[in-house]
C-alpha cells in the first residue's frame, strides 16, 4: 500500500533529524568511505573513538544529503561514515600507525 500524500516519511523525516542534531552539535565532521573494512577493523576503530569521546557512525548516503543541505553532498559516493566529536582526527591517526 502506498501513503496518499508524497513527501519523506515520517521515520525517515526522524533519521533526518537525528543526523542533523549530530552534524549541528559535532565540532567537526569527517566523511570517510569504509569500504575494506572488516567487522573487526571497524570495531576496533569505533572503540577507540569512543574512548576519546568521539563516535564513527555508519550513515544512509541519501539521509545525510538531507542533513547537509547541499553543503557536502558531491563527497557522498559509495559505504559513507561520519567520524565526529572534539579529538577523533588524532584518534584516526593513531588508529592507523
Amino acid at each position: 500500500m502506498k501513503p496518499q500524500s508524497k513527501g519523506i516519511r515520517p521515520e525517515k523525516q526522524s533519521i533526518t533529524a537525528e543526523l542533523d542534531e549530530r552534524v549541528s552539535g559535532a565540532l567537526y565532521m569527517i566523511l570517510a568511505d569504509y569500504t575494506g573494512m572488516d567487522m573487526p577493523q571497524t570495531t576496533e576503530l569505533k572503540k577507540n573513538l569512543s574512548d576519546r569521546e568521539a563516535s564513527f557512525n555508519v550513515v544512509n548516503n541519501r539521509m545525510l544529503k538531507r542533513a547537509l543541505k547541499g553543503e557536502a553532498a558531491d563527497l557522498l559516493r559509495g559505504q559513507t561514515a561520519m567520524i565526529y566529536g572534539s579529538v577523533a582526527q588524532r584518534s584516526i591517526r593513531d588508529y592507523w600507525k
